[in-house]
C-alpha cells in the first residue's frame, strides 16, 4: 500500500481532523507511519503514530469523549481489523 499517494491523501483530510492517529497496516506493502504523521504534524494536525488496531480500539473505549467523532479511513484491511475486534466484544 505504499504504492498509494499517502501525503496526498492526509492533506486532504487532516485539514478537517482534529487530531490523527496513524497506522501502517501489516503488510509487505505497507507505507512509513512516521512520514505520514510528521507531514500531518508540519501541516498543523496533531499526530500520533499507534503500533496496531488494539491500541486504535483502547483509545476509542477509554479515552474518546461522547462528543468527539471518529472516522476511520483507509484500506479495507484496516477497516475489517477494526471491525472484526468489535465483533468480538458484541
Amino acid at each position: 500500500m505504499a504504492d498509494r499517494n499517502y501525503m496526498m491523501i492526509s492533506d486532504q483530510m487532516g485539514h478537517i481532523a482534529g487530531k490523527c492517529y496513524v497506522l501502517s497496516p501489516d503488510s509487505e506493502r505497507g507505507f512509513d507511519p512516521e512520514q505520514v504523521a510528521d507531514h500531518l504534524t508540519e501541516s498543523g494536525t496533531p499526530t500520533t503514530v499507534i503500533s496496531n488496531v488494539q491500541a486504535i480500539k483502547q483509545y476509542i473505549d477509554t479515552e474518546a469523549t461522547d462528543d468527539e467523532h471518529i472516522v476511520i479511513f483507509g484500506s479495507l484491511y484496516l477497516v475489517g481489523d477494526i471491525l472484526t475486534l468489535y465483533k468480538k466484544t458484541l
